[in-house]
């Protein structure tokens, strides 16, 4: 009898989930964990009125060319595509070969690196409304 080996997944609150059961599915970001009353080894996965199940979903990561919000610190978050991200001692750093907000189209081959990346779900991005509210205060 072979056994299947499962990964064991932490997830957190402000985590992005990718549906693997229903592949249509937008990224969610989690905003509240339960346990399953009818399945006490599975949490459930709330945001807003959606709800997954930890073992029908994946951590969300960027694909190539997906269009994202990307931001860094103190900077206002801008839609562009994915290219790549990498692994710089525990933080993870993402890439685009856009410029910002167009000005730098003449760089074709440049790339721009950005601590923060989620996924664009026809929204603007959650720590919109922070930026904003910092903004404000300066």
């Amino acid at each position: 009898m072979s056994q299947e080996s499962i990964e064991i997944i932490e997830f957190k609150i402000d985590d992005w989930i990718k549906s693997t059961k229903y592949k249509h599915l937008k990224p969610i970001k989690i905003k509240s964990i339960y346990k399953s009353n009818t399945r006490p080894e599975i949490l459930g996965l709330r945001s807003g009125e959606s709800v997954l199940y930890s073992d029908e979903v994946k951590l969300w990561d960027p694909e190539k060319d997906e269009f994202c919000w990307f931001w860094n610190d103190d900077m206002q978050p801008f839609l562009a595509q994915f290219d790549f991200s990498e692994d710089d001692d525990g933080t993870i750093i993402y890439y685009t070969k856009q410029g910002l907000h167009g000005s730098l189209a003449d760089l074709s081959d440049a790339l721009f690196s950005f601590k923060y990346c989620e996924p664009f779900v026809n929204k603007l991005p959650t720590l919109y409304k922070k930026y904003k509210k910092n903004k404000k205060g300066k």
